[in-house]
């Protein structure tokens, strides 16, 4: 059999296999919209739609072939009252929608990359909206307003040239990318009645200096502040509740941090990569420190963090390589378990028995006892003649070249006048704070 005999035979069961396959891709597509038949239902050949437990319709999904779109006020009995994550997203023909007053609720990136979208509709009884519900789309940029406020006081977008900037009061929730990379605002001032500043909603402001929150603002979104690179100081008034993943990092000219009474959780990566960080107050409400929260903060100096924080994070204070002290009151702290997560640059200052002492002394970081005095070798709390021999026969030893290795806590006790070293001297001052007390010319106590 020659080469042309085979040939057509070549074409055959190539043909034959890309049927295969066609069939395979048809068989999979099938599945996928039969799992979507089952989950979803298609309302008017339009929009798919689920119903939730309380029976309520949550909008899902456009055909992309839509152009204009009045959303119904129920579907099966049931009032629509929300508009999903991506609903309509990048429906390219879609010119206009209208949002029923049912609905309470648009998702994140909702009608975002519509770029024929030019008439909206949204009703004030939306209070809450995602990220981004319009980026993208012709309305939002022709938009002749300083402020673009839809719904019941949901600021969308700010289209203002000045510098310094106040929220208007009728405003309730700032939406994810209101602000974001506007290369002009220095000021802005939040009032009272804004509930929440959303994500992204000031992320690259780089001329940003000054954040003013009044008390009332409960939350602030993940990346809110991301790459503000010109802010300075941040207070968070008490009223704030949590700051979200990334809310500051990377504000590299951000040098003191005041946090909210009001939070329990300073989230991953908060302020990670904040260069110039030297001062934050981190108050006793605060239970958790996540993720790489203080990551590459180089100019921190000390911290602490206080009795109320029962975990610290994996990669925390990883790359503060300033960091000189960091004392850490809750004994029972539970540290993550890695090398990394306190910069080895790092004393570490805790309690004698405590996660923070087994931590220091198993990565090999230099360690303060808070609870232990200065000369109390024998850590019993307070100043005897057996601290005083024992500190002079660990003298003699390394002076005769028998030095042997002294625990982090006896290496502190021993070393009395707190010099670095162990010499006779120590063991003199232990001898004379004794005397003094044993005379009753005082109480024997050294320096924490």
């Amino acid at each position: 059999m020659n080469l042309r005999t085979i040939s057509p035979w070549k074409h055959i069961w190539a043909a034959v296999l890309m049927a295969v396959c066609v069939l395979c891709l048809l068989g999979k597509s099938g599945a996928l919209l039969h799992a979507r038949a089952e989950s979803q239902k298609l309302y008017q050949d339009s929009l798919y739609y689920s119903v939730t437990a309380r029976n309520e319709v949550v909008i899902k999904q456009a055909r992309p072939s839509v152009t204009d779109v009045e959303v119904p006020e129920e579907i099966d009995g049931c009032p629509v009252t929300e508009i999903g994550n991506y609903a309509f997203r990048s429906c390219t023909r879609l010119q206009r929608i209208v949002i029923p007053e049912t609905v309470r609720k648009i998702g994140h990136m909702a009608f975002s990359g519509c770029t024929r979208l030019t008439e909206v509709s949204i009703p004030d009884t939306v209070t809450q909206v995602g990220w981004g519900i319009l980026q993208g789309t012709p309305w939002l940029e022709q938009q002749a307003v300083d402020f673009v406020v839809v719904g019941d006081g949901i600021l969308l977008s700010y289209n203002g040239t000045a510098a310094e900037v106040t929220v208007p009061d009728s405003v309730q929730m700032i939406a994810g990318y209101a602000f974001a990379t506007n290369t002009v605002i220095t000021a802005v001032t939040v009032p009272a009645t804004v509930g929440t500043v959303d994500a992204f909603s000031f992320s690259g402001c780089k001329a940003l200096q000054t954040v003013t929150l009044a008390e009332g603002v409960q939350s602030v979104g993940a990346y809110a502040f991301h790459w503000c690179t010109s802010l300075r100081e941040i207070s968070l008034p008490d009223s704030v509740q949590e700051i979200g993943n990334h809310a500051f990092a990377y504000c590299k000219s951000l040098k003191h941090v005041r946090l909210s009474t009001g939070m329990t959780r300073i989230s991953n990566t908060a302020f990670s990569g904040c260069e110039s960080l030297q001062c934050v107050e981190i108050p006793d409400s605060v239970t958790e420190i996540a993720t790489q929260a203080f990551q590459d903060c180089t100019a921190l100096e000390q911290l602490e963090i206080p009795a109320s924080v029962q975990k610290i994070g994996e990669g925390v204070f990883d790359g503060c390589v300033n960091l000189q002290q960091l004392s850490i009151l809750n004994p029972d702290c539970e540290i993550f378990d890695l090398e990394t997560t306190i910069s080895s640059a790092a004393r570490i200052r805790g309690m004698s028995v405590s996660t923070a002492h087994e931590y220091a002394s198993k990565y090999e970081r230099a360690f303060t006892p808070m609870d232990r005095l200065r000369g109390d070798f024998d850590g019993d709390g307070e100043l005897t003649l057996n601290d005083a021999f024992s500190v002079l026969a660990a003298y003699a030893r390394s002076a005769a070249g028998n030095p042997d290795a002294l625990t982090d806590l006896e290496q502190y006790a021993a070393d009395y006048d707190g010099d670095g070293t162990v010499a006779l001297e120590d063991a003199f001052g232990i001898l004379q704070a004794y005397s003094k007390n044993a005379a009753g010319n005082g109480c024997a106590s050294g320096s924490v």
